[in-house]
């Protein structure tokens, strides 16, 4: 395992110490607190600092690994006020039993820090602009308007997509890519549908509503953040926050971390297109999906990596 290859070189405590704490044991910075309600790396438990070594990525900026702390440290239930486990509110006193997941705990964390970035949104009006526009057989101008906005969109949330993709350890394109295919299109109507489906009774069929940019169903969510069911707060506190970009980006890349494992290895073409079409599901309409998904690479590869992008 590399893991365990490159402990033989790492950094003993003593020094560790002589260094001030300014380096983890694999040699690399010591990440910083991003706020007071980050635990400090030396004071979390092994796992979250394993974990975190385990994750580091040299190409991601300052901030980024900062956050990615934050999250990793959030994953373990690594909080200032019980570094042996507990919820930040629980204040003083011993600690007491986290209600949320550790993956909830560890979106909620990323949504929390990455809430400044603000990429442009696909509104009701657009999506009814871009329907009128392929309704009246005029495709050119409805793909140059969706077209316009991915980019745009893309562009906006590059740092986010990078942050989850590296987290989950997928490649940052292949995340981007589900991105490209999902953003713009037909009206976010997502609430209103799961609340009328709710209001008819409608529960199985509530329950596969998609949420937020990259189109993530509710049922879906819950598998990902590790629920069977949920009472109707936590209900409402997941879909808010698969509706954020950076969260609906997170879980996305959990989703597509998850369908990785089931046949890992490396992330050739081949597995690379059988992730993207398992992302939208089974069937003829998925393979297009993942067709579609291969043909915009070089695209997306390019917003990602490359100087420009088209306005």
């Amino acid at each position: 395992m590399q893991v365990e290859w490159e402990k033989k070189f790492w950094l003993g405590d003593d020094e560790i110490e002589r260094l001030g704490y300014e380096f983890m044991y694999n040699g690399r910075p010591t990440p910083k607190r991003v706020d007071e309600e980050v635990i400090d790396f030396w004071d979390a438990s092994w796992a979250a600092q394993l974990d975190f070594m385990e994750k580091y990525d040299p190409s991601l900026s300052d901030k980024s690994l900062e956050i990615m702390w934050a999250v990793t440290a959030a994953y373990h239930n690594q909080y200032p006020t019980h570094p042996d486990g507990c919820y930040i509110t629980c204040a003083e006193g011993p600690p007491v039993k986290e209600p949320r997941s550790a993956a909830q705990r560890a979106a909620e964390e990323f949504a929390r820090h990455w809430a400044k970035v603000k990429g442009p949104e696909w509104t009701n009006a657009d999506g009814a602009k871009y329907a009128y526009y392929v309704w009246t057989k005029q495709k050119d101008r409805a793909l140059k308007m969706v077209t316009k906005f991915k980019e745009k969109w893309i562009a906006a949330y590059k740092d986010v997509i990078s942050a989850a993709a590296t987290f989950w350890s997928v490649p940052d394109w292949v995340l981007a890519g589900i991105a490209y295919q999902e953003v713009g299109g037909s009206p976010p109507l997502d609430r209103a549908a799961f609340v009328a489906r709710l209001s008819s009774g409608q529960i199985e069929k509530a329950r596969l509503t998609s949420f937020g940019p990259l189109s993530i169903q509710y049922r879906l969510a819950l598998d990902l953040l590790g629920y069977k069911s949920v009472n109707e707060t936590l209900a409402w506190e997941i879909i808010d926050l698969v509706e954020n970009p950076a969260g609906n980006l997170f879980l996305a890349a959990k989703y597509l971390s998850n369908l990785h494992a089931k046949e890992g290895g490396a992330w050739t073409d081949v597995e690379v297109r059988r992730v993207a079409t398992a992302y939208n599901g089974s069937g003829s309409d998925a393979q297009r999906y993942g067709s579609r998904f291969m043909n915009s690479v070089p695209i997306v590869k390019h917003l990602m990596y490359g100087s420009t992008v088209s306005v």
